[in-house]
Formats: structure tokens, C-alpha cells, sequence
């Protein structure tokens, strides 16, 4: 018994960093191997005492049963896949008016996958030598909250703010009151959470609610921003016009956009399979290019100040995603066992091997540039 205990104490460790530095350092050691199944077992019985949403950070034996009833996780990724389904880059042709059902089943999938790989803050960002990951995600929403002139004393709007890691860098950032909505319940309690843990229960809150109809008073906000998070609406006007009605008059409102680019073709196939990987994978019912981006906001009544393609620094967006790759196919092997022995739900390894694919999507979406996530807008609500 103690030596299951000492193997899975080990093995935990092992998973939960799952860095390529932890991997070099512990893949020969043989006590990760010669465990088998039975570390594995006594590993979810030394975590079953806590629930995922009462873990800070997700580890890989929480994957999968946090937001839903272990039955429903397999029900619901085919719903959500089935509903994402898409070719030719011209988006899905399901029901559009189910768009944020299926957001909500897709949230409900991933978002511990998300933070166990990736961390509180869902977005990507350009990077300068020498700066790592995370500086460069905190220098990034940054940005955005110097863009909306955010301070002391103000409030602001993070329309869709997952898991809330931007609104407390940015909170934190600038002194300034935020309060995020999300359509998902599940990161409306991590979210809140995280918020409570971090001490910024204060300035930072989270409430659940559909982004196309936002539960506020109009002109509640004095600014507001997105973080690759409009993407989701399946009429990108329509998530914009609620926007414009949040903020006060003279508010500013930023975003960044996941856009096709000046580079994209509609008639190279490559171009095409790229956007549909990325839109079936990241619950995106179509994806706009950036001048439609900039024409949606304007029909919203946005007066735009500034806009711009972000995406080109001296490490791309996207590298972290094609180093890591090896490591994705790893955790696609460690979730399928954890499956296969009915630690995981069936379905969350079907979930985790979709990440992994619309990883590559992404990546080549980079390396051709016909596709950013990094498309930023700053617009002004008129004063009159």
C-alpha cells in the first residue's frame, strides 16, 4: 500500500507538470512505468477526496469531470461535434439559433483541458525574445486594458471572460472594477473562485449569461473589451450592438479578434481546410475576415479609433502550440488510458484528440498567416 502510495505521489507529479521539462526528467525513471494500471488507481484514489471545481489547478485525473454528470460528458461532445461540423471554409449549416447552446456544451468539454494545459487565460499572444508564455499573455491583455484608457475608480465589461484570467491581470493591472460574463456555468464558479483565492472578490466578478443578451442595464459600463471570445457569436454585428449598449457614451470598447487575414484565399483548398480545423474544433460557427470585423463594428454604431493585425513578433503566436505538439500526442495516450479504466469519462479522450487536431490547424494557420487571432480594434461609442 505505501508503495502505491509513493508510486502514485510520483505519477501525479508527473502528469500535473507535464512540461517537456518534467517529461525528460522523469520518462526514465521506472518507477512512472513499471506502475501500470495500479499507480493509476491508486492515484485517483488519493484525488477523489476533492472535486475538480474545488482544484485551483486542474490535474490530468480531473479532466473531464468537472462541469458535467460523468454519463452526459460522451452525449454532449457529439452533440457539440456533430453541431461544428463544417467544409470548404464556409462554416457550419446547423441551426444558427443553437450556436450558444452548443458554446455552452463545448465550454462544459474543454475548460478543464484548458487550464490544466494551458492556463487561466484562453487566448494566445505575441511574443519578444526572451519572454515567456506567460508574460507575454499578462503584456498582452495589458494592451488591451491601457486601449480602453481602464483605471481606478472604473468599470468595465469582459464580454466573454471564460475562467476570468484576463480580468484579474487586468484588474490587477490597472485598479480598475471588472465584471465578466460568460455563457458557461461551470467557469462561472471557477472563475469566481479563482477570484476569491487571488483576493480580488472585490473588483472582479462573474455572472452566467448569454453575450447576445447581455443581462445589464444599458450604458452600465464605462468600457468593456473581448478577448478572442466573439468569435463565437454566429453574427458578429449582433455581439457588438450589445456591446455598444453596455458602455456609456464616449466608452471605449477593444477587442481581438480571431479573423482571416489579408494572406487568406477562398479558393486555395489548403486556406479552407486550415479554417474549417480551426472553426470544428474551438466552437466557431463561421469565421470573418478582418474587414468584415471592421464593418460589423460600424454597423454597431462604433466609431473606430484604431485598428491593426498584431500577429508578427519575433516568436509567433502559434509557436508554443507547434513545440508542444509531441506533448499533445502524450496526454491523447495517458487520457485514453485514463478512460479506458474509467478514471476519465468516456469522451473526454475524443475531446482531448480533437484539441490536439485543431492544434496543427492552428499552427498552419500561423506558418501560412492566413488566419490571426491577434486582429485588435479599438473603437468609441459616440458621445451623442
Amino acid at each position: 500500500k505505501a508503495e502505491v502510495q509513493n508510486q502514485a505521489e510520483l505519477l501525479l507529479r508527473f502528469y500535473n507538470r507535464f512540461t517537456m521539462e518534467a517529461i525528460i526528467e522523469n520518462i526514465q525513471n521506472p518507477a512512472v512505468i513499471s506502475g501500470g494500471v495500479a499507480v493509476v488507481a491508486g492515484l485517483f484514489m488519493m484525488r477523489n477526496n476533492k472535486t475538480p471545481l474545488e482544484t485551483e489547478v486542474p490535474g490530468i485525473s480531473d479532466l473531464g469531470r468537472g462541469a458535467l454528470e460523468k454519463a452526459e460528458v460522451q452525449n454532449q461532445a457529439d452533440d457539440m461535434m456533430n453541431f461544428f461540423e463544417q467544409s470548404g471554409g464556409k462554416g457550419t449549416t446547423a441551426d444558427q439559433t443553437q450556436t450558444p447552446a452548443m458554446v455552452q456544451k463545448f465550454y462544459n468539454l474543454v475548460t478543464d483541458i484548458y487550464e490544466y494545459g494551458w492556463g487561466q487565460s484562453f487566448h494566445f499572444a505575441p511574443r519578444d525574445k526572451g519572454q515567456g508564455l506567460m508574460e507575454s499573455i499578462i503584456r498582452h491583455e495589458e494592451r488591451l486594458s491601457d486601449c480602453i484608457g481602464l483605471g481606478p475608480g472604473m468599470t468595465a465589461l469582459d464580454v466573454g471572460c471564460g475562467v476570468g484570467g484576463p480580468m484579474r491581470n487586468i484588474a490587477k493591472y490597472s485598479g480598475g472594477n471588472v465584471t465578466g460574463i460568460t455563457i458557461c456555468e461551470y467557469q462561472v464558479k471557477r472563475g469566481n473562485m479563482h477570484n476569491k483565492k487571488a483576493g480580488l472578490e472585490d473588483q472582479c466578478k462573474i455572472v452566467q449569461g448569454n453575450f447576445l443578451e447581455l443581462p445589464f442595464e444599458d450604458e452600465t459600463f464605462d468600457c468593456a473589451y473581448a478577448i478572442e471570445a466573439t468569435c463565437h457569436a454566429p453574427v458578429l454585428v449582433d455581439v457588438y450592438k450589445q456591446a455598444y449598449n453596455a458602455v456609456k457614451p464616449g466608452g471605449l470598447f477593444a477587442t481581438y479578434e480571431w479573423v482571416t487575414t489579408e494572406m487568406y484565399d477562398e479558393n486555395n483548398k489548403e486556406h479552407n481546410d486550415i479554417i474549417d480545423g480551426i472553426n470544428r474544433a474551438n466552437g466557431l460557427p463561421n469565421m470573418r475576415t478582418y474587414k468584415q470585423a471592421l464593418a460589423a463594428m460600424e454597423e454597431a454604431g462604433f466609431e473606430i479609433v484604431a485598428h491593426r493585425d498584431i500577429r508578427r513578433s519575433a516568436v509567433p503566436w502559434w509557436q508554443k502550440l507547434k513545440s508542444g505538439a509531441w506533448v499533445h500526442t502524450f496526454r491523447d495516450y495517458a487520457i485514453s488510458s485514463l478512460e479506458s479504466i474509467g478514471i476519465a469519462p468516456k469522451g473526454t479522450a475524443q475531446v482531448h484528440k480533437m484539441l490536439t487536431l485543431t492544434a496543427r490547424a492552428l499552427v498552419r494557420g500561423g506558418e501560412t498567416e492566413c488566419f490571426t487571432p491577434c486582429y485588435l480594434i479599438i473603437a468609441r461609442k459616440p458621445n451623442n
